[in-house]
């Protein structure tokens, strides 16, 4: 998934990671524990949705959008997207939107390293509108 032209190695934190240019050199990893059904923590949240771990359920269109992570990562400083920082539950994330926030991609932001966090489509109005709000709070700024 993170081969974009770097080594990939696994570290101590147990997170998958790749050298990459976006994020000024940080390494990027996945969240690979809990394996579900042996597959990395990231990877279910790409492909399902669900507040509880444990009952996620597999989402069709998140599937068909499997490719969509990283065609989106690598458009951020492009008019393609549109990104900025928040804060979930004391985590500092950086969202990355298609301009119509029809389309999210949730990245952790852990100061060496990023995390792929998930992806999702943004079904409700006014959720994206909330989304537009957030963005145009940031002020535009590169969140990483």
């Amino acid at each position: 998934m993170f081969d974009m032209g770097a080594s990939i190695h696994s570290g101590a934190d147990g997170a998958t990671s790749a050298r990459v240019d976006v994020g000024a050199g940080r390494r990027w990893a996945v969240k690979r524990h809990p394996l579900v059904n042996g597959r990395e923590a990231t990877f279910q949240h790409l492909v399902s949705e669900g507040a509880d771990e444990s009952e996620r359920m597999p989402d069709l269109r998140r599937c068909e959008r499997i490719r969509w992570p990283r065609a989106i990562i690598d458009a951020l400083g492009t008019h393609r997207v549109v990104a900025w920082a928040n804060e979930r539950r004391g985590d500092r994330r950086v969202v990355i939107a298609l301009p119509d926030f029809t389309y999210a991609v949730i990245l952790a932001d852990r100061g060496d390293h990023i995390m792929l966090w998930t992806a999702y489509v943004v079904d409700e109005a006014y959720r994206r509108k909330q989304m537009r709000a957030e963005w145009e709070k940031s002020g535009g700024e590169d969140p990483l």
